[in-house]
Parts: structure tokens; sequence; C-alpha cells
């Protein structure tokens, strides 16, 4: 009978679907390539160790690997919002671009001050490390308004520029003006962790990482789907997650178990 075979063969199991009878032998399809079950010396009885039909070989996925494929996969996510699927999809790869930039003026403000601060701690130059510390501060803040400012100025011709079409531009639009509002807490989150790190406190540092990847990935299809927000749902649920993020940084940097907490003086 026609149907989905699965064989083993030297510990690796194959899909092999059944096409036709031939003068009483069963041939058999392993991707495009035909084989005569009777033929090949990798079929001898030696060899195959599982014969099993299956209709439904989805089954036989690993569950990770499907929540994977189904649920967290971006495209599957991006292809289901209602009313665009794919175009929406790509109107957020246009926005790449500017959160990479985002991204790299808070590394700037990051991991460009925070071997600064270690230096200061060996030299046991507290005031200075806290100096450096509140400075970045400010400096993020500083880059988070203007860059703010300029995208919003220019993010029309900027995402033709980047590759937007008359399709995508407003999927593009919404996804950018949401996400560049919330630069702030990105900027924060991104920049001050890194002195986190650098005063040895690194589980701090991967729970500010895993509270924003978390409450990012919950809160995508609940702000697309349920709410139907669609693009600017999935920019509003990465600015609140990078939000809590940043509170989570700086409630840590401010409280009394930081060695160099940021001050107002400072």
């Amino acid at each position: 009978r026609h149907g989905v075979f699965r064989i083993k063969i030297d510990q690796r199991y194959f899909n092999f679907a059944t096409v036709a009878r031939v003068n009483g032998s069963r041939r058999i399809q392993h991707g495009n390539t035909l084989f005569d079950g009777k033929a090949r010396p990798w079929m001898h009885q030696g060899h195959i160790t599982r014969w099993k039909r299956d209709r439904h070989s989805r089954r036989h996925q690993r569950p990770l690997e499907r929540l994977q494929r189904d649920f967290l996969s971006g495209t599957q996510i991006g292809t289901r919002i209602p009313g665009m699927g794919s175009l929406a999809l790509t109107g957020v790869g246009v926005c790449f671009p500017f959160v990479m930039i985002i991204s790299a003026f808070a590394q700037l403000g990051g991991m460009g001050g925070a071997p600064l601060l270690s230096i200061a701690r060996g030299e046991g130059d507290y005031a200075k490390a806290k100096r450096i510390q509140g400075n970045a501060l400010v400096l993020l803040v500083a880059f988070s308004i203007a860059i703010t400012v300029v995208t919003l100025l220019l993010k029309g011709q900027a995402l033709y520029w980047f590759g937007a079409s008359v399709d995508t531009f407003a999927s593009a639009n919404e996804y950018l003006t949401v996400y560049v509002l919330g630069s702030p807490f990105v900027l924060i989150t991104l920049g001050m962790n890194s002195y986190i790190n650098a005063q040895g406190y690194a589980r701090t540092g991967m729970f500010t990482v895993l509270i924003g990847a978390v409450l990012n990935i919950v809160l995508d299809p609940i702000f697309i789907f349920t709410f139907g927000m669609g693009v600017r749902g999935a920019a509003l649920a990465t600015v609140l997650s990078q939000a809590v993020s940043a509170l989570w940084v700086m409630r840590f940097l401010t409280g009394k178990h930081c060695m160099l907490k940021v001050e107002r003086r400072d």
C-alpha cells in the first residue's frame, strides 16, 4: 500500500514513500530518487532494524524542535500576522539597521567604559570608578535622546535608503516609530549591564538578558495576535521587555547590594 515509512539504517532514520509496485517488488522514493526494495544492498535484513509505517511523521520530532519551529520562530510569527503576512516580516527586517545602530551606541557607552571602571577598581580609585559609571549613564541617556530625535525626523527617507518599498514602508514605519521611542530603555539595558558585569555580578547581568528575552517571547504573541496590534505590537513587546530589564538594571545599580552605586553627585 501507498504511505510513508521510516527505516533505521546504521542508527539513522530515513523517511521513504511507497510509490508503486513493479513486478511484485515494492518501489520506494527517498527525496527525488527511486529505489527497488530488493536491489539495494543496504536494505538487507542485517542493516534494516526498523521498518515502520508512519502517516504522521511529525509526531517523531522532538517536542522542543516542534516548539521552536511553530511558536518561537520569528518567520512563523511574522507570516501569521493577520492581513499582512510576509510583508510585515519584511518591513521589520528593514528596521534591523536602525536596531544595530542603537545597539552600537549602547556598546559604545557600555563596553567602552566598563574596562575603564575595572582599571580604576584595580587601582583602588573607587571615586573615579563611580564617576566613570555615572558619566556613562548620562552619555547613554544623551545618545538615546539624540537617536530618537534624528530618527523620527529622517525615518521616512532613511527607510527607503535601507531597502523599504511602497508595500513594506507602512510596516517598517510602524515598527521603527515604536522601537525608537523606547530606545532609552534599550541603551540603558545594554549599556549599563556591562558595568554590572565589570563589578563581578555576572549572575545579575545574566538575569538582565534573561528577563528581557523571556518577556519578549511571552508578550510578542499576546500583542500581535490577542490584541491584534500586528507589527506595532511586536515593537511594543520589545520595548516593554527592555523597559523591565532597564528597571532591573537601575534598581540593582542604585541598591544596597551594588559595590559601586549610581548616585546623583557622580
